[in-house]
Order: C-alpha cells, then structure tokens, then sequence
C-alpha cells in the first residue's frame, strides 16, 4: 500500500499495520510520513515517523524519526 500521510488520532488503532490482519502480511506500506500516540510497525517503510510511543518491527526502514519513546525489533 503506498500513501503520502497517515495520522491516527489516540482512540483508533489500526490494527492492520501490526501484522495481525492477513491483508497487510504481504508486502509493505510505503508512507512519507506516519504521525500518531502509539504506533507498532512492520513491514512499513516511511520517511518519516512521528509520535508517543513507537515499536519498530521487522522489516521496517524508517527515514527520520521524532519519537519520545522507542522500542525496536532486534534480529
């Protein structure tokens, strides 16, 4: 799936992009820019993310990011 912007507002979860909905197991969301409180990504290439707290998971590639609290997938 490729977009410009996602942001999320605190109350919505978009459980998709956690790996949990079969639709987003294959391939990869390509976003500019992922913007919300609390966020878990896999297999999400972005340019920028932006928010609270962000878990990064497997087969991420992030640009830039402006996290105030950070988890990460280590292989």
């Amino acid at each position: 799936m490729n977009c410009h912007s996602i942001r999320k507002p605190r109350s919505e979860r978009l459980g998709g992009f956690k790996g949990d909905n079969d639709a987003f197991r294959i391939g990869h969301l390509n976003a500019e820019l992922i913007e919300g409180e609390d966020n878990r990504l896999k297999n999400t290439r972005a340019a920028v993310v932006r928010g609270g707290r962000v878990h990064i998971g497997k087969g991420c590639s992030i640009g830039r990011r402006n996290i105030r609290r950070l988890s990460a997938h280590i292989p």
